[in-house]
């Protein structure tokens, strides 16, 4: 699913300097990369092929619709929406229409590009690293996030500006990152709206 940097930068566009509604556009992402954990946060269900995994953004609204009027909730439904954006636009006809003895190779480089991405979209998008951003922000506790978990991913962020990785995309294209966000940035936008 996309990056920190990208979802950074679509929480820039749609909602410029709005620290609550930044922190949750990235508060999914809490879970790293332990499988079972980011089913949770992500909202997942795992397909019949018992391998591959789709996100329902609609459990999390049915969950949390009485509180979507808070920043932070809908930072956090606008990068489930993104991230389902992302399989259907990136993952699936990049990586899932290999071969699958192809397929783990592929992702190596796959997550190789989000390094050489981060400073190309922190240039394009004019990002800058949100020192502001460690601060206790109310109204940021969901079931599915435990304590200090926004803290380290704000951290990572922060570590995100600092990626040195440099070198010439394999997998990715900026052209096809940048579709992706703008589209992002629409369906957020029409999803935001008809819920509020």
């Amino acid at each position: 699913m996309g990056s920190r940097i990208m979802h950074y930068a679509i929480s820039q566009q749609v909602f410029p300097e709005n620290i609550a509604f930044m922190i949750g556009n990235l508060a999914p992402d809490v879970s790293g990369k332990n499988r079972d954990f980011k089913s949770q946060t992500h909202f997942m269900s795992v397909n019949e092929d018992g391998v591959t995994r789709q996100i329902h953004p609609e459990w999390f609204l049915n969950e949390y619709r009485s509180r979507m009027k808070e920043p932070f909730v809908q930072g956090y439904y606008a990068h489930l929406l993104a991230d389902q954006l992302w399989l259907k636009l990136v993952f699936q006809p990049v990586i899932r229409t290999l071969p699958a003895e192809k397929q783990a190779a592929a992702l190596i480089r796959y997550y190789q590009d989000f390094h050489i991405l981060n400073n190309l979209l922190i240039q394009n998008y004019d990002l800058h690293s949100p020192q502001q951003a460690i601060v206790s922000v109310d109204n940021t506790s969901l079931k599915e996030m435990g304590d200090g978990d926004i803290n380290q991913v704000l951290l990572e962020l922060q570590a995100d500006f600092d990626d040195p990785a440099a070198g010439n995309l394999q997998i990715l294209t900026l052209p096809m990152i940048e579709n992706y966000i703008d589209q992002s940035i629409t369906l957020i936008r029409q999803h935001l709206v008809s819920v509020n």
